[in-house]
């Protein structure tokens, strides 16, 4: 819909500041967000029989848009800065089945006025399981390939209610067990690939008993179930490089409190990714690449307005 209201020549001018701002080298842990979609970092492809992955990601808060969609700066004196580094990996258990494992640890450096916080800590792990249904087949030209996942979001990270910084800097979890299922689809036309993924989260529900360490009358707390998208279409430079472009929406639920609407809890993101992926060999891939909500500002409810900048690289095992 987006790119039917823009003019050919307005696309390819965002097109191709993405592209400049990202031409140093690279590959975002391609079989991650370059179409293998799901929620871990490691995800094999026909043939592999094992993948570790490691991403570092550095980004930036500017503000927040709030339950109306209304932006809200943050003032000069005032920054958010997160440092996120994901350790991956998955292992082929059959020609079908695959397990896959991310860990992520989380550095975040705040800062209101005179008062500074910094802390670093381990953030909320996931396991991944994962079934091909159909490979991509050249010879079958409108069969895309089909892979369905499910896994789970384990809160080991501190959340808010157990924190004691003043500015939540050790936060790296909600406290919440979130399970997942997704769906996962991707053609190639030589020289480009399409990939599409779908997943649906259904956290579960806690009774909330303290908040900040301090204790407080306990309810029942329930987050919004969350459904996301994504899509991408790479093309191949030639056969070490590709360049990457992708969109992403997810829609979440209000909370629940006690089974009482929480308003103004709902929220909903829309976002880009562009990044540029180098593969030496079968091996070894590495990537850059660029995440933000432009040019979808106006579509995001209850989200910060963010910029990430991150660096991948994997190993595969044959």
């Amino acid at each position: 819909m987006f790119l039917q209201k823009l003019s050919s020549k307005v696309f390819y001018f965002i097109f191709l500041i993405a592209w400049i701002f990202l031409n140093p080298v690279s590959l975002y842990a391609q079989s991650c967000h370059g179409g293998g979609g799901g929620q871990v970092l490691a995800v094999l492809s026909s043939g592999q029989r094992y993948q570790l992955a490691h991403a570092t990601s550095y980004r930036l808060t500017q503000g927040r848009f709030d339950p109306y969609g209304r932006y809200i700066e943050e003032a000069p004196s005032t920054s958010y800065r997160s440092l996120v580094t994901l350790w991956g990996a998955a292992y082929r258990l059959s020609e079908s089945w695959q397990a896959g494992l991310t860990l992520p640890f989380i550095y975040n450096d705040y800062s209101i006025s005179t008062l500074e916080r910094s802390s670093a800590s381990l953030g909320d792990p996931i396991g991944e399981i994962r079934y091909l249904l159909w490979e991509d087949l050249g010879f079958l030209k409108y069969r895309p390939s089909v892979s369905f996942y499910g896994g789970i979001r384990i809160p080991l990270g501190k959340s808010l209610a157990e924190s004691s910084d003043p500015l939540g800097t050790d936060v790296t979890s909600d406290g919440i067990l979130t399970p997942h299922l997704g769906i996962s689809l991707s053609k190639i036309y030589s020289p480009l690939k399409l990939t599409w993924d779908g997943s649906f989260f259904y956290p579960f529900q806690k009774t909330i008993s303290k908040m900040r360490g301090k204790s407080i009358p306990s309810y029942v707390l329930k987050n919004g179930n969350r459904f996301q998208m994504a899509q991408s279409i790479s093309y191949l430079l030639n056969e070490h490089v590709t360049g990457s472009l992708g969109i992403k929406q997810m829609w979440q639920r209000p909370n629940l409190n006690d089974v009482q609407i929480v308003w103004g809890s709902a929220a909903r993101l829309f976002s880009t990714l562009a990044s540029l992926s180098y593969a030496p060999n079968t091996s070894w891939g590495f990537t850059l690449s660029y995440d933000n909500a432009f040019p979808f500002y106006r579509y995001l409810v209850n989200q910060p307005k963010t910029k990430t900048f991150l660096v991948a690289g994997l190993y595969n095992g044959f």
